[in-house]
């Protein structure tokens, strides 16, 4: 069961759902930001934005955002129908316990796919280019 990811010119669109990226916003789509941010955290959450560490369910997803190095967001998402995955930047928070039954790993980063080797994680791994979201 793989998952669908489409590049954009600002980021990708993982499962017709996520928008991944910096620039990147859509109102139809619920928008997983690449780098972290505090402004107006609550104004954002209304408008399906995420780019703050935390835990949310927004129409049925669940999806944990976790900061790692240089202020990257990760996240673990289990979609409402029943896919999970996760997009790491920072290898750092594979050690995080709830990252183990994750069912495809999207990263940005060779030393990301080294760590999912080294920790022997199951699951499918999709390497995305970091161009698309480069811009902060």
């Amino acid at each position: 069961m793989m998952i669908t990811i489409t590049p954009l010119e600002d980021g990708y669109l993982i499962e017709n759902s996520f928008l991944f990226g910096n620039e990147i916003v859509d109102e139809r789509y619920i928008s997983l930001k690449a780098h972290a941010n505090t402004d107006d955290i609550l104004a954002k959450m209304r408008q399906n934005i995420i780019d703050f560490p935390w835990e949310y369910d927004i129409a049925g997803n669940y999806i944990r955002a976790i900061v790692g190095k240089n202020n990257e967001m990760n996240y673990f998402v289990k979609t409402k129908h029943k896919k999970s995955f996760a997009i790491i930047q920072s290898p750092k928070v594979l050690d995080h316990d709830e990252l183990i039954n994750v069912q495809h790993w999207v990263f940005t980063d060779e030393k990301v796919a080294k760590k999912i080797e080294q920790l022997e994680l199951d699951g499918e791994k999709i390497n995305i280019t970091w161009e698309a979201i480069q811009s902060v």
